[in-house]
Formats: C-alpha cells, sequence, structure tokens
C-alpha cells in the first residue's frame, strides 16, 4: 500500500480520490488498477508573502462525470489541477455533479460554476459559467450551511435550517410537495435578508432560481444535513428522521421500486425494523444512499 491512511475519500464509476495526512492527493483508476499521486497543482494568480512555502495541503476531494474537484487548507477549489477562479473568500465546502460544481464560503456564500443546461447553477437562466465561479444571488441573503450536487440538479441547507432546491426536476428530485410542477418566483426586498415569496403551479422539469422545498408536516422542520444523486435528494432532520424524493429505480430511497418508482413529494424514509441507532448522517451515490448510525 503507498500509504498507511487517508483522511477523506471520494469516488466516481471510473476512478478514486483520496487525501492522506500529509496533505498529498492520490488517485486509484479503476481500468488499471493503478494509483498515481496527484502533482502540480496550478496556484492561484496571487502575491505570495515571503514566508509562504508553497505548500498548500489537500484537505477535501469531490468526483465528478467529467471532472474532479479538490480544496486545500487555504481554502482554494481546484478543478484538478487548475483553480477554480472566484472572489477573494475561503471556501470551506466542494460539491461536484455531472457537470457543474458548488463552492461554499467560510461566509456562507454559494459560488456555482458550470454546465448550466439544466438551471443547477442556479443563476436564473441556463447559461454556462466556465470562465469564473459565480455566486448564486438568489442565495446571498441567507447564510448557507452546506451544499450538495446531485446529477444536474442543488441543494443547500441554510443556518435557518432550511432546505432549497434547484436544477433538473425531472423525476421530482427538488422535492416539491405539488408533485408535478412550475414553480413562480417573486422576491421581495425588506429591510432585512431578501425574501421569497413562492407559487407552486404545475409541470415543472427545470428549475434555474433556488427555492425553499415546502414539507408536509405542520410542525417546524429543521433539516441537518442533505446528500444528492443522479436524480434523487435525501435530507435527514434534527429529529433524526430521514427523509427523501425522486428518482427510486433502484431502491435509493430505501422503497420497493415496484410499488415506488419515483416521488415528487418529500417523503419520509422507513428505516428497518430492529434499528436502534440514532442516524448521524447521509451520504448519496449516482443511484444510492447511504444512511450512517451511532
Amino acid at each position: 500500500m503507498l500509504f498507511a491512511s487517508f483522511t477523506k475519500l471520494s469516488c466516481s464509476q471510473r476512478h478514486v480520490l483520496v487525501t492522506v495526512p500529509s496533505g498529498d492527493c492520490w488517485k486509484f483508476c479503476i481500468k488499471n488498477s493503478s494509483w498515481r499521486r496527484l502533482d502540480h497543482f496550478t496556484r492561484v494568480e496571487r502575491e505570495l508573502k515571503h514566508e509562504d512555502s508553497g505548500a498548500d495541503p489537500i484537505v477535501r476531494v469531490c468526483c465528478g462525470s467529467t471532472f474532479d474537484v479538490a480544496l486545500s487548507e487555504s481554502g482554494r477549489a481546484f478543478v484538478l489541477p487548475s483553480p477554480i477562479y472566484h472572489p477573494g473568500v475561503r471556501v470551506t465546502q466542494v460539491a461536484c455533479g455531472n457537470e457543474h460544481c458548488l463552492l461554499l464560503t467560510e461566509t456562507g456564500q454559494v459560488f456555482s460554476w458550470g454546465i448550466g443546461s439544466r438551471g443547477q447553477l442556479g443563476h436564473g437562466g441556463l447559461e454556462n459559467e466556465q470562465e469564473i465561479a459565480r455566486q448564486v444571488d438568489s442565495l446571498a441573503g441567507l447564510h448557507v450551511m452546506l451544499v450538495a450536487a446531485g446529477g444536474w440538479h442543488s441543494s443547500a441547507v441554510t443556518e435557518c435550517s432550511d432546505l432549497y432546491t434547484w436544477g433538473w426536476n425531472q423525476s421530482g428530485q427538488l422535492g416539491f410537495c405539488t408533485g408535478k410542477n412550475t414553480v413562480r418566483a417573486k422576491q421581495e426586498q425588506t429591510a432585512g435578508p431578501k425574501k421569497l415569496k413562492t407559487e407552486y403551479t404545475d409541470d415543472v422539469t427545470i428549475l434555474s432560481t433556488p427555492l425553499p422545498v415546502i414539507w408536509p408536516l405542520e410542525q417546524e422542520v429543521n433539516v441537518k444535513d442533505v446528500g444528492c444523486g443522479s436524480r434523487h435528494t435525501i435530507a435527514l432532520l434534527d429529529d433524526g428522521t430521514v427523509w427523501g424524493c425522486g428518482w427510486n429505480a433502484y431502491g435509493q430511497l430505501g422503497m420497493s421500486p415496484e410499488r415506488v418508482p419515483s416521488t415528487w413529494k418529500i417523503t419520509r424514509i422507513e428505516l428497518p425494523d430492529g434499528n436502534s441507532g440514532v442516524v448521524t448522517g447521509i451520504e448519496c451515490g449516482a443511484w444510492s444512499t447511504v444512511v450512517f448510525l451511532a
């Protein structure tokens, strides 16, 4: 084995990326079963202090279908091996879809980069952003705590524990209670944070502006974690319950595919009988879901 332990790991259908305690990034190619260390990351064009040794360990990696993203200790994001250019704000989380990525900064801002053909960038249109990562303006008045990217859709959880989704909705992965939906949003500028007024009607397949998910519950809902697969979304609430929506052809929503091939409504997922553990986290693959218990 080339290294004794690793700190972060991300997988795609073709390869695996890992970071190790030294800050190096390694890639395992499934086709030829070989490991390769990724070197020579292009430095962001900025003036370096004399005491800067040039070392900037990689602390997070994320595999997409068409590119991979890494995050350095200093908060710089790379589409390997080149930097993603964005305003000089430290990035704390990265998430990859098939053709796009999301960047979350330490100030709770969300930036997106890549292909926007299905509204997954959240800029109100279908244009691409491949020169520089652009801030998602609809979330600018909110403090976002975490982000997730699916195949062609995106999600974000705010400081107020609200879940926002946007992008492709072919299988209901955006989680709107109306099922088939068209969503019209009107922004109102107030003295405080920007507010959204939302109307849900019929037939949306693409939503290019982030909007909050409406939950089928009477009590207040606090979202703790979110994950996105290729065409499904999974959310963990602070009460330990797990909810999902979207495509279920492979049972990724924890339901019988024959009974529920997909759901456009955010729906509670019942964990197997006999489970006595507390759900602490969730992860989504393209067609799968993992629930962590303690």
